[in-house]
């Protein structure tokens, strides 16, 4: 490689570098006013201010409004997922390791309450790339679940019959509700709604109907 090409690549990666860091800068501001002034009174132009960039450049990493609401609620469950497979203890039950994954996510909406709550009163009005990165992530978790499912079977945890993909949706659905529940409460409490949602997977796990004779 000549020194030019060296060169260019070296300005290439500063160049890839700093938009990164753009990137971040925005996304920090983002959160901090739709924490402070929900999504209503958050303006593209306000992000602009608190991340001390020009308001074009908001433009250049993000559509609108509702693109930065999506982009916020991604990355945090992102690191929050990374974290909890990453954790994830594979010498113990299905029941205990879902909700290990859970509760990492449970807690990190705990972490900051009003902003949790901000992104699930408005994420159902995103569309277009950003919906379809936000369903990819979804699937992507029940997909995980999937296989950890048919670990459980492997492992005569879980019924062979049972269906892995409802079986999936139906954890993700029990956790999804006890979340939703806990973000209207006024005051958030995570513990309790861990132990809420794990009474709630005891009951979807081991059924509830009387077994014949």
């Amino acid at each position: 490689m000549n020194n030019k090409s060296k060169l260019e690549k070296k300005a290439s990666k500063h160049r890839e570098k700093q938009k990164t860091e753009t990137r971040d800068l925005i996304l920090l501001s983002a959160g901090n006013l739709f924490e402070k002034l929900g999504f209503a009174g958050t303006t593209m132009r306000a992000v602009a201010g608190e991340a001390e960039m020009g308001y074009g450049t908001i433009f250049k990493h993000f559509t609108n409004k509702s693109d930065l609401l999506a982009a916020c609620l991604y990355e945090g469950i992102e690191k929050a997922l990374t974290d909890a497979f990453n954790t994830l203890p594979d010498d113990t039950s299905f029941e205990n390791q879902f909700l290990h994954i859970a509760g990492k996510l449970i807690r990190h909406y705990a972490e900051r309450p009003s902003l949790s709550k901000t992104y699930i009163e408005n994420i159902l009005i995103v569309d277009g790339t950003w919906k379809k990165i936000m369903d990819s992530q979804i699937e992507q978790f029940l997909f995980k679940l999937e296989e950890m499912i048919q670990t459980a079977k492997n492992n005569s945890e879980i019924r062979k019959e049972v269906d892995n993909g409802l079986l999936s949706l139906s954890l993700f659905s029990s956790y999804l509700s006890v979340l939703s529940f806990s973000l209207r409460a006024e005051v958030f409490d995570p513990d309790e709604t861990i132990r809420k949602l794990g009474l709630m997977i005891n009951l979807n796990l081991n059924g509830v109907l009387v077994k014949q004779t």
